[in-house]
C-alpha cells in the first residue's frame, strides 16, 4: 500500500515538473514578432500650426501615412450667448451666509512665530 501511495506521489510529482519544464519552452519559443508595432518608429514628414486670436488651423503628417488636419474660425467674440441650457447661480444657503458672517465678525487671530502647540 505505500509503495503504491509513494509510486502515484513520484508520478504527480514528475508530472508537474514535466508541465512546467514544457510551458518554460513553449513561453521561449513563442513567436513575438507581431507584437513590435511598426508604427511606433513612426517619423513626422511634416507639421504646421497657425494659432491666431481669430483663428487657428494645424496639420501633420507622418511616415505610416497617418494625416490631419483642422482650422476654425472664432465666431461672436466676447459675447457669451445665454441659452435656456445655462445653468442659473443658485442662491446661497442660509446657514452659510451666517457662517460668513460669523467668520467677517471674528476674524482668527494673527499666530506668534513659535507658539504653535501640537
Amino acid at each position: 500500500m505505500i509503495t503504491v501511495t509513494h509510486r502515484l506521489l513520484t508520478l504527480t510529482h514528475k508530472m508537474k515538473s514535466f508541465i512546467a519544464i514544457l510551458a518554460f519552452v513553449a513561453i521561449a519559443a513563442a513567436d513575438v514578432s507581431h507584437l513590435q508595432n511598426s508604427e511606433a518608429n513612426a517619423q513626422i514628414i511634416s507639421q504646421e500650426s497657425l494659432v491666431e486670436p481669430e483663428q487657428s488651423q494645424w496639420s501633420f503628417e507622418t511616415s505610416n501615412g497617418i494625416a490631419g488636419r483642422e482650422s476654425g474660425v472664432l465666431q461672436n467674440a466676447g459675447r457669451a450667448p445665454f441659452l435656456p441650457t445655462t445653468p442659473a447661480p443658485q442662491p446661497i444657503p442660509d446657514y452659510i451666509q451666517r457662517a460668513i458672517a460669523y467668520i467677517a465678525a471674528h476674524p482668527p487671530k494673527p499666530e506668534v512665530a513659535g507658539s504653535r502647540q501640537y
